[in-house]
């Protein structure tokens, strides 16, 4: 996805699936998991399943999530409410 795009929507892919059923899946932290629209856009865009993972906006902007990506929490997943990056 390209860098203007991600930073613009406040996106951060975080990592790529090998195809399933000739689908990839592309796992992108988002500060607003349930933005459905958002969702279509990357789905458009990158031709991957997207799945979303929760993740404090400001992380994002500031490019931290790549290394705290085991932190985030799936969205629809149960979790602690503390479980954020």
């Amino acid at each position: 996805m390209p860098r203007a795009f991600a930073e613009r929507s406040r996106v951060c892919p975080l990592a790529l699936s090998e195809p399933r059923n000739g689908v990839r899946t592309l796992a992108v932290a988002l500060a607003d998991p349930k933005n459905i629209m958002l969702i279509d856009q990357l789905q458009q865009l990158t031709q991957c399943r997207i799945k979303p993972m929760r993740a404090i906006e400001a992380d994002i902007r500031a490019g931290r999530l790549p290394e705290a990506a085991a932190a985030l929490t799936e969205v629809g997943a149960s979790a602690p409410n503390d479980a954020r990056v």
